[in-house]
């Protein structure tokens, strides 16, 4: 009887640590949001200068928004999914764990702004920035830091390399 007892409580137990996850996950998540919808244009070109520094001097990687197909892909690197822990704690800071949607998210908007003349920063209906850019005959709306967000939790590698070449009209 006594082992059916000890099997039960770590039944329990198991259940109530997945669900302390789930709960932790879900508020870092939107903590991160909520940080990405009190971004204003102003603190863009901080947050991409940051963004460049932290990827050279924590990740080893070289951005520049000039370099369409090296940063692309090296932007696709430091946001794919074996890399995303070591991502995460470069950009971590101690206030919040979610921080690398900030430059990171600023980085890729401010990059398909340089690579596609008609980009352009407008206000995000949720709050925050969002990315407004021609493409054939519309023009369509981009999240940049919804974008980090989304990916970083369920992105595949290769992902934002598309990403980035439809919106700098590069496909």
């Amino acid at each position: 009887m006594n082992w059916m007892l000890f099997i039960g409580l770590g039944i329990v137990a198991a259940i109530a640590f997945m669900g302390w996850g789930f709960v932790r996950i879900t508020r870092r998540t939107a903590d991160a949001a909520a940080l990405a919808a009190s971004v204003k244009e102003s603190e863009i070109p901080s947050l991409t200068a940051e963004c460049i520094r932290i990827c050279h001097d924590k990740l080893g990687v070289t951005l520049s928004l000039s370099d369409f197909e090296n940063s692309s892909q090296s932007l696709d690197y430091v946001l794919e999914p074996s890399q995303r822990m070591r991502m995460k704690m470069a950009f971590e800071v101690q206030e919040h764990s979610g921080y690398f949607v900030l430059p990171l998210g600023a980085f890729l908007g401010e990059f398909v702004r340089t690579h596609n003349p008609g980009a352009r920063w407008i206000a995000g209906e949720k709050g925050g920035l969002a990315m407004e850019f021609p493409q054939n005959d519309t023009v369509l709306t981009m999240y940049p830091f919804d974008k980090v967000l989304k990916h970083a939790a369920t992105g595949k590698a290769g992902d934002i390399l598309a990403y980035l070449h439809v919106a700098a009209g590069k496909h």
